[in-house]
């Protein structure tokens, strides 16, 4: 059966939508040149669905620019002997560059350290220092590397960057833009609130009324769960097969996992006429949609810092710096308020 979907948002949202993503495009494309096949490191096999949009967003600008996939690798299935393109290595962007997360921080270094000399591309990331030790270990070995480029997703973590780091750094949407605008769901209630459950929460929702979700975990019996076992499956044979066939089939997997976690996180960002969340990629994604949402600002400012750069544009959302501003704004829909960038 067909499912549903829904136009929201309105045509300058999707005009803006657009813009980011051809500023995006061009970007990656000054960065990547002439090349037409590369190795893709940092396959998000998990159900942040954010970190999905931010794959198929990769794949959909690689795609538009001609570069081919040679290997896929996760962070327990990297293989240094297994990247063999002959373009660069392409790291998955997100929000943990400078060690806030430490297994994608080591799998970095461990590329840069294995890699020396071969172009390393960082697609768009926040930088946040989880600690001067991180800081150290990550300038160290993009030194020592000699041929990284930095692509950053707000200009503050630009700005960090380019005083931080020997090496091009660029300044780029968010990949997630790559995806260009997406249909939505019918609402089925008012109002639906996204609080994370992580450690970049920076506090919880105040109102009672109100179910709350996040996208980290699945229950046994949801389909999505049966997409990352397969995932799983297809790990263990990459591990023992270096086929042709079986990257072919690895990536092939990793598309459709992600695209099903894609439409699990639509069908939850649609659910009510107006949206609360505290996720980067909950905002990012509410503003593909077009679906009328707060954005609450998260523990390390990642939130504030994209908005200031990006999203303060659209007409779709509204900026909270705390979750009490935000049932504020929930308690007066229809004021006309907004929040520009550098008031905060």
């Amino acid at each position: 059966m067909l499912e549903l979907i829904q136009r929201r948002g309105t045509a300058g949202d999707r005009r803006l939508v657009a813009e980011l993503r051809e500023n995006l495009i061009r970007t990656v494309g000054e960065v990547v040149g002439a090349a037409h096949v590369t190795d893709l490191v940092d396959y998000p096999d998990h159900y942040n669905v954010g970190d999905a949009a931010l794959w198929l967003g990769q794949r959909t600008v690689l795609g538009e620019l001609g570069v081919q996939v040679a290997s896929v690798s996760t962070r327990s299935t990297y293989d240094r002997s297994r990247l063999r393109a002959d373009g660069p290595i392409i790291v998955l962007g997100g929000g943990n560059l400078g060690g806030l997360y430490a297994t994608h921080h080591e799998l970095k270094l461990s590329v840069l350290a294995d890699f020396p000399g071969r172009p390393v591309i960082q697609l768009p990331q926040s930088l946040h220092y989880s600690g001067e030790q991180e800081r150290d270990d990550l300038r160290r070995a993009i030194a020592r590397h000699g041929a990284t480029t930095l692509i950053l997703r707000d200009q503050q973590s630009f700005a960090l960057a380019r005083r931080d780091f020997d090496c091009p750094v660029k300044l780029a949407p968010d990949m997630a833009f790559g995806l260009d605008a997406l249909d939505a769901r019918p609402p089925r209630s008012p109002v639906a609130v996204q609080v994370r459950t992580d450690k970049e929460s920076a506090g919880s929702a105040q109102r009672a009324d109100v179910e709350v979700f996040d996208w980290l975990e699945a229950r046994p019996y949801e389909y999505i769960a049966a997409y990352q076992g397969l995932h799983r499956l297809f790990s263990r044979g990459i591990g023992r097969s270096d086929s042709r066939a079986m990257r072919a089939a690895f990536l092939a997997m990793c598309d459709k996992f992600a695209k099903a976690n894609l439409r699990r996180g639509i069908a939850m960002l649609s659910t009510g006429e107006r949206l609360v969340t505290d996720r980067l990629h909950g905002h990012v994604l509410a503003c593909l949609l077009g679906v009328d949402h707060v954005v609450v600002n998260d523990r390390f400012g990642k939130i504030e810092a994209m908005w200031r750069t990006w999203t303060h544009r659209f007409t779709c959302a509204q900026f909270a710096s705390t979750w009490a501003e935000a049932d504020e704004m929930l308690s007066h829909p229809n004021s006309s308020e907004r929040v520009a960038p550098g008031v905060r």
